[in-house]
């Protein structure tokens, strides 16, 4: 009758037991089709705001306005100048204010010639034919498929090369008749974040990506690290959804129907030749899809948990029953003992214990259960040790500087190549601060990506000076990301530094040419502006003797002389800003009352009735190269009558004496013009830099030289509505026997009345 009893006791339980494992199935299934669905949910989002920024740019009336114009054929040089030059600044703001804008173009919708762009290299290809420019000459906006660029282009690293994986977004320029333009925008993909890796901090094997119709990923996997034996620059378009050891794609690719989500819990071989279950998911208005997947030992692992313990229940259940019935049986009591020590040992963490048993009854079936159960316990062992050795052949053997630092900015390991580029040995480095290695300058910038690293938890190529053991300095790229224990507590952070000395050593040799060039360029103009001053003094010095000799001019004769007389001046003037600016001639220091050089200045420009000079009431001697310094004056002095232009107004000259401590001279210079907008004055001393019909953009540029070649400064306040103020700083006389002489400046004097 006991034996009996075991029927419906044994049913029971084998119903729990299965119930409890579909359960625990059904909760993995729901949670990896959710996780995958997140994942493609927020990449929808993420792109539609995307387009929603684009079309906000495209819709903006003045873009639409200076597009239209650009197109135009009758357009002057020099409105298309203009017109370039405020599309540009508008389009540079959008950049600055969506750091995942990489650059803009404008395209002829008629022939899809590129006719506008912000990138530095030119684009080269016609998007015509392409289907997201299709779509904008239907008044849509369209997406692009991710595809290698075939024009040069920065890449993630901010190096320019061609293949760097790249998504467009087109949108129509409406205007009021039909479409002026299709601005295209290029989108730096390796900004989409889909916000799943919060979801699986349960799972130390999870790894979540997006992948393309063709099984490209277009977003890099977890686990990074693993990968580069697989890929050349980066994983995504290189790397695919095959099997690593049988060429196939994927069997979770397989599933994706591109309409719902597609599920595989029964395991499958992926790209990195691991046994995974995964969950794959469309994204909206793309042929892309989102992938989830989990190591399948380490999802299964609670469901292998709860068949130990529900086995075990069950066997023990059975096991008590059956003790009953042969209470006196000896062969009955060993197996219990033996399935006790097994389960204690496993507790323990001893996997490899082995149960001999015999028979084909209850207890022998448990017995081969709880094998099967620490032979999967040891396979995920083995598994979660093999991970970790790969981990640290990849962290010592990497090309980068690697380090691992604690909470509290304290380096616990690093690899060889990071030893080597410090001078250190390890056991040097392993116990010091990452603040011993960034140089002194630096300080500051070090401990702000300390804690910006605390507050977010990474940071990307920050470019910091590091220090070498004997003390010479190199640049280097700086990344970091959490670092976490089993328990998913952050315990510290994993960094890679990469040394970018050669890089920037290119970029001194470029700068190095440029200023070649530009010198060159500069004695070149130089010598055209000389050249045409003679001849322009002629033409000057002979219309005035013709206008002496004519007399009783009638009206329209005497404007004709006026724009004659104008015109002269006008060029006089910029030949001069030109001639001031590229011509380099020592400063020759000599005592010097402002008054006078002020009123040598004022005998120099023709002031308008309208307006009044208010000059300084005192007077201060300070040592300066007087023609030079007239020059200054008469550029500021000229810009303020030009600014106050046809109203009436006043330029005030004030000297304030004994500034700073007693060691300058300040000089204002202050007029009631318009005033210049706070977008303007960020540019003002900018050379070739003006926003007048008739200026050269040189004139405060050359101000600005002189000033510092005698060892002051100059500054501008203005207020819109108020007016304009120049604020001259230069030495007072005492002071030049302790300035220090700047290169270049070897050969200056000072004479001593």
């Amino acid at each position: 009758m006991l034996l009996l009893s075991l029927i419906p006791v044994t049913f029971i339980s084998i119903n729990l037991y299965v119930d409890k494992i579909n359960t625990e199935t059904d909760s993995l299934k729901n949670r990896l089709v959710s996780i995958s669905g997140i994942g493609a949910d927020n990449t929808a989002d993420w792109i539609s705001e995307r387009k929603q920024n684009i079309e906000e740019i495209a819709k903006n009336p003045l873009v639409i306005a200076e597009t239209k114009n650009l197109l135009k054929s009758n357009v002057e040089d020099r409105e298309l100048f203009l017109t370039k030059s405020s599309l540009e600044k508008r389009f540079i703001i959008a950049l600055e204010n969506h750091k995942w804008l990489e650059d803009l173009r404008i395209s002829n919708p008629d022939t899809g010639e590129v006719f506008f762009y912000t990138s530095i290299i030119p684009p080269k290809t016609n998007l015509k034919e392409t289907k997201h420019f299709q779509d904008a000459l239907e008044g849509k906006t369209g997406i692009s498929d991710v595809y290698a660029s075939e024009d040069i282009m920065k890449n993630e690293y901010g190096d320019y090369e061609k293949g760097v994986p790249t998504l467009l977004i087109s949108t129509p320029i409406q205007g009021e008749v039909g479409i002026e333009g299709i601005l295209t925008a290029r989108v730096d993909i390796f900004q989409m974040d889909s916000g799943v890796l919060k979801h699986l901090k349960d799972f130390s094997s999870a790894d979540a990506f997006i992948v393309n119709s063709e099984g490209y990923l277009l977003s890099k996997p977890a686990f990074t690290n693993s990968i580069w034996d697989l890929i050349e620059k980066r994983p995504e378009l290189e790397l695919q959804l095959f099997n690593a050891d049988s060429k196939m794609i994927d069997r979770i690719f397989h599933n994706a129907n591109g309409k719902e989500p597609a599920l595989n819990i029964d395991g499958y071989e992926n790209y990195m030749g691991n046994i995974v279950v995964g969950s794959i998911s469309p994204i909206k208005e793309t042929n892309w899809s989102f992938v989830t997947e989990v190591n399948k030992n380490e999802a299964f692992y609670h469901i292998y948990l709860d068949q130990i313990v529900l086995l075990s229940s069950i066997g023990i259940i059975m096991v008590l029953v059956t003790g009953i019935s042969f209470y006196f049986t000896s062969s009955l009591i060993r197996p219990i003992k033996n399935l006790k020590l097994v389960t204690e040992q496993i507790k323990a963490g001893n996997l490899d214990i082995k149960i001999n048993s015999s028979g084909n009854d209850e207890i022998h079936d448990l017995t081969v259960s709880f094998d099967s159960m620490a032979k999967s316990l040891k396979e995920a062992q083995t598994l979660q040790k093999s991970t970790l050795k790969k981990y640290q052949e990849l962290y010592e053997k990497s090309p980068g500087l690697n380090r691992t630092i604690n909470m509290d900015g304290i380096i616990i390991d690093c690899n060889k190549p990071y030893a080597d580029a410090f001078g250190y040995t390890k056991d040097e480095i392993i116990g010091k601060s990452i603040f011993d290695f960034a140089s002194e300058k630096d300080q500051d910038n070090i401990k702000e990506s300390f804690e910006i690293w605390k507050k977010t938890g990474h940071v990307i190529n920050r470019e910091i000076m590091f220090k070498r053991k004997n003390g010479s300095y190199f640049p280097g790229l700086l990344s970091a990301n959490d670092l976490f224990d089993e328990n998913g507590n952050r315990i510290g952070s994993n960094t890679i530094i990469r040394d970018i000395s050669d890089i920037r050593n290119a970029q001194e040799e470029i700068k190095e040419l440029k200023l070649q060039r530009l010198s060159t360029i500069g004695e070149l103009t130089a010598r055209i502006a000389h050249d045409m001053r003679n001849p322009l003094t002629v033409i000057k010095n002979i219309a005035q003797v013709i206008k002496t000799d004519l007399k009783n001019l009638d009206k329209e004769s005497e404007e004709n002389w006026s724009r004659l007389e104008r015109g002269i001046y006008r060029m006089s003037y910029q030949i001069d800003d030109v001639l001031n600016y590229v011509r380099e001639s020592p400063i020759m220091k000599q005592p010097t009352k402002i008054s006078v050089i002020l009123q040598d200045v004022l005998e120099r420009i023709i002031i308008p009735e309208r307006i009044k000079i208010h000059l300084p009431k005192n007077d201060v001697t300070i040592a300066c190269d007087t023609e030079k310094l007239q020059v200054v004056f008469v550029n500021l002095i000229m810009n303020a009558i030009q600014a106050i232009d046809k109203n009436e107004g006043k330029i005030t000259i004030s000297v304030k004496d004994n500034y700073d401590n007693g060691k300058y001279v300040l000089i204002e210079i202050w007029d009631t013009g318009p005033g210049v907008p706070p977008h303007i004055i960020q540019n003002i001393f900018d050379p070739l830099f003006t926003t007048k019909q008739i200026g050269t953009g040189l004139g405060l540029s050359s101000c600005k030289n002189i000033v510092e070649k005698h060892g002051g400064t100059i500054n501008v306040l203005s207020t819109v509505g108020k007016g304009t103020s120049f604020l001259i700083k230069l030495p007072r006389l005492s002071e030049w026997d302790t300035l220090p002489e700047k290169e270049g400046e070897q050969n200056m004097k000072i004479s001593k009345g």
